[in-house]
């Protein structure tokens, strides 16, 4: 009898060992994913302040293109208001010239 308990108790403290070992296991294996998860972020936000710099130095340039021999670049609502002026005076030569024609026929 006393052999048999013996062995009971050994089993127990097997199973209780062995239960623990793979309680410890998971939890390695959590911290491993969170860690894992952690590097992941960080690469994707050294990623995104790449392309922020890169977007500022694109916005840098294109301001750079614009200026040359110290001539400061015409505004975009100059720029706007000199296409409209321009599509404005060729509606109206568009409406004289057929205006004409209808009057000499």
């Amino acid at each position: 009898m006393s052999l048999r308990k013996e062995r009971e108790k050994k089993e127990k403290k097997r199973k209780k060992r062995k239960t623990r070992e793979e309680e410890r296991e998971r939890e390695r294996e959590k911290e491993e994913e969170k860690e894992k998860e952690r590097e992941r972020e960080k690469v994707e936000e050294k990623e995104k302040e790449r392309e922020n710099k890169t977007g500022k130095e694109k916005r840098k340039k294109r301001k750079k293109k614009g200026k040359k021999d110290g001539d400061p670049t015409p505004k975009a609502n100059e720029i706007n208001m000199l296409h409209w002026k321009d599509s404005k005076m060729t509606s109206i030569l568009v409406q004289l010239a057929f205006v004409e024609q209808v009057q000499l026929t």
